[in-house]
């Protein structure tokens, strides 16, 4: 089923805060507030395209529309939904970054931002390394698949070598672990994977979390073939691999999208074209990986 975007509605204005209780926001930070899409189990399997997950097993699943084309719902822009499979089977939007949730203030410098925003899923120490496959046949033929390949690593060494502009050392305990190719494709299969391939309503990118008892039990990323890609980490009209990884990656390690006025940080929700400003972490990102590291 293929759903149109004015099918998608818009619930009222409401205050974003941290998933389950877990406010992360720094004293003195601005709260995100804006509204959130009311979306159905259908609707929502549709854009992320793969199957519900089984009973008793949870998938949070985020969603990234690019800054030029976001998705247009009665006038609000929506730059990113984090939608939540219960394990019941029920649907609930967790967090959106919209038009709405901009604080009217001017741009946060990006060491001197705090903020950020955690998920309610959460590691254990015993599951690092995060064992991660890619599935190189997906890549588009316009783009060198090894150059895919290494921009896709290199984004994985951004958050646990805490790579940043700042003087922020930061002390999470991630790690990742390449595990080589695969021919997989997303899907709940014990296999933490990145692939290609199709997404709905204009989507740019999706982050796939499958949980149960709020404790990581697989995450998956796919980037749409919808939209043009480069391997290459410089200024072009395509959207940049490592970029959109490096940020997708924040997603399922537990954090969540900001809006203005901390778009000098990775996990700003906007995500343009030829953009590189996401493959260093800023303060708040560093902060924010500490907080939910296992």
């Amino acid at each position: 089923m293929r759903i149109d975007r004015p099918a998608l509605k818009v619930l009222a204005v409401s205050t974003l805060l941290a998933v389950g209780g877990m406010a992360a926001l720094p004293s003195g930070a601005a709260s995100q507030v804006g509204s959130l899409p009311d979306l159905t189990l259908e609707e929502l399997l549709d854009i992320v395209a793969v199957d519900a997950p089984p009973e008793g097993t949870g998938l949070l699943a985020h969603v990234d529309f690019p800054a030029e084309a976001p998705l247009l719902l009665d006038g609000l822009e929506i730059y990113s939904f984090t939608a939540d499979i219960l394990p019941t089977g029920g649907v609930i939007v967790r967090h959106a970054s919209t038009s709405q949730t901009a604080t009217g203030l001017g741009p946060t410098g990006e060491c001197s931002d705090p903020t950020f925003l955690a998920s309610t899923v959460t590691w254990r120490a015993d599951d690092m390394p995060i064992r991660w496959r890619f599935n190189k046949a997906s890549v588009p033929d316009y783009v060198s698949r090894f150059l895919a390949r290494r921009s896709m690593r290199k984004a994985h060494r951004v958050w646990p070598g805490v790579q940043s502009n700042c003087n922020e050392t930061g002390n999470n305990s991630f790690r990742f672990l390449y595990k080589g190719r695969t021919l997989r494709h997303v899907k709940y299969d014990g296999v933490n994977l990145i692939d290609f391939g199709n997404l709905g309503s204009g989507s740019l990118a999706s982050a796939y979390t499958w949980y149960r008892n709020n404790r990581v039990l697989e995450v998956d990323m796919r980037l749409s073939t919808a939209y043009p890609w480069v391997g290459r980490s410089h200024g072009s009209e395509r959207y940049v691999i490592r970029n959109v990884v490096a940020h997708e990656l924040g997603h399922q390690l537990g954090l969540e999208d900001l809006s203005d006025p901390h778009g000098n940080l990775t996990m700003f929700s906007r995500i343009y074209k030829g953009e590189t400003q996401k493959m260093t972490l800023g303060k708040g990102d560093i902060k924010g990986s500490d907080f939910v590291s296992p």
